[in-house]
C-alpha cells in the first residue's frame, strides 16, 4: 500500500512538474511576444509622431491647389471665349478683306499716282 501512495505522489508530482514546465514555457513565450508587441508599438508611434502636422499641412496644400485649380480654369474659360472670338473674327475676316482689298488698291493706286504728280510738278519746277 505505501508502494501504491508513494507511485501516485509521483505520478502527481510529476504531472505538478510538467504542468510547471509548460507554464514556464508558456510565460517566456508571452514575454518574448510582449517585448515584440512593445517594440513595435515604439517604432509605429516614433514613426506616426509628425503625422497630424504633416496630414493638416496636406490638407492646407489641398485646400491651396483646388483655389488655384478654380483660378486657372476661370481663366481658361476666360482665353477659350477670346479664342472663340478671335476665331468668329477670323471668319470673317475674308469677307471684310475681299471689301477692303479694293479700298486698298485704290488708296495705293491714288498714292502712286499723288507721288508721280509731285515728282511731275517738281521737275516742271526744275525747268524753269
Amino acid at each position: 500500500m505505501v508502494v501504491v501512495v508513494v507511485v501516485i505522489n509521483v505520478v502527481i508530482s510529476l504531472l505538478c512538474l510538467y504542468v510547471a514546465w509548460y507554464l514556464w514555457n508558456l510565460r517566456r513565450a508571452l514575454a518574448i511576444a510582449t517585448a515584440v508587441v512593445t517594440i513595435f508599438e515604439r517604432d509605429t508611434h516614433n514613426a506616426l509622431q509628425g503625422a497630424p502636422q504633416a496630414i493638416s499641412q496636406g490638407q492646407l496644400g489641398i485646400r491651396g491647389s483646388r483655389g488655384s485649380y478654380q483660378q486657372l480654369e476661370m481663366q481658361l474659360q476666360r482665353i477659350q471665349q477670346i479664342l472663340g472670338f478671335l476665331g468668329f473674327v477670323q471668319s470673317l475676316l475674308p469677307i471684310v478683306a475681299r471689301s477692303s482689298t479694293r479700298f486698298r488698291q485704290r488708296t495705293r493706286a491714288d498714292v502712286l499716282k499723288s507721288k508721280s504728280s509731285r515728282r511731275s510738278r517738281r521737275q516742271q519746277r526744275s525747268k524753269r
